[in-house]
């Protein structure tokens, strides 16, 4: 569930002919669930409601007043499925903050590097991964490209390409070859991302703002150095040359070049990837 108005707006309705005064009217004032229980309160006529009864009433809205200390700010809150974490937001009428945190307990119960590696066939050294929808708006195709280049010279260097979408037969049909993995759908992402040296994130921003990516929050969380296109949130999520690596454009070459980079350089890209756990930890 994004942190979108549409998720959480949801239009209050109130008709009652012999106790709305002015009826037909619109309210921009940020109401929710919980009022509804002081406002039956009130009009039932109890004069006395337990302190540690949540929400307001609505009853002077009804009267077509407008209370003076009614709140300002709504908070929500998503506690996470499968595919998405924790988020927090905080809306006012004219700003939106959101708090899209990472979830560590999902990393309590991975699957041992070994029997991933068996499960899915994968016999290379060193491994880079990206987990992305195969959609117009993830840029599948420049990772591929780079790994097709960076194939015929390291064999040693595996690729993995995590998750699905109606793009991935097309793909696949074109850069399936040894060393280059596409598990689809799957329920172990976490455990496939752990056994990755690095994260990939190409994104294509003529077409997508990218948010605070789940991807590479996860990559990161791992302890994985990350190398992530110049798109929305991504500079926001990583200091570059710090905790990760962007790149200013998707160019299937530069991302050889970095990829080979961190590969040649494994230690000091270890030591990048630790401070981008330490980064999500503390954000």
């Amino acid at each position: 569930v994004p942190a979108f108005l549409e998720g959480y707006h949801i239009p209050l309705i109130a008709r009652w002919p012999e106790g709305i005064e002015n009826p037909g009217r619109e309210e921009d004032a940020f109401v929710n669930l919980m009022d509804f229980a002081p406002t039956f309160l009130e009009l039932a006529g109890v004069d006395e409601v337990a302190e540690d009864v949540a929400g307001e009433s609505l009853v002077p809205f009804f009267k077509n007043e407008r209370p003076a200390n009614w709140r300002e700010a709504h908070c929500t809150q998503f506690n996470g499925v499968e595919l998405y974490y924790t988020q927090r937001a905080i809306w006012t009428h004219s700003h939106k903050y959101v708090y899209n945190g990472f979830d560590f307990d999902r990393l309590k119960e991975l699957e041992h590097d070994n029997v991933v590696r068996l499960n899915y066939g994968i016999g290379e050294e060193y491994l880079v991964g990206m987990a992305a929808s195969f959609t117009r708006n993830k840029d599948f195709r420049t990772f591929l490209e780079a790994a097709t280049i960076i194939r015929k010279e390291h064999k040693h260097i595996g690729f993995i390409c995590i998750g699905d979408g109606i793009l991935r037969n097309d793909i696949e049909n074109e850069f399936s070859g040894k060393g280059i993995y596409f598990t689809g759908r799957v329920n172990d992402v976490e455990s496939l991302m752990n056994i990755c040296d690095i994260g990939v994130l190409m994104t294509n921003k003529n077409l997508h703002g990218e948010g605070i990516s789940n991807s590479l929050l996860e990559f990161m969380s791992l302890g994985k150095a990350v190398i992530a296109s110049d798109n929305g949130g991504n500079a926001e999520l990583i200091e570059n040359g710090i905790s990760g690596t962007i790149l200013v454009e998707n160019n299937a070459k530069k991302l050889k070049e970095l990829i080979e980079d961190h590969s040649s350089n494994s230690d000091y890209y270890k030591r990048i990837g630790s401070i981008a756990r330490q980064r999500i930890e503390n954000v």
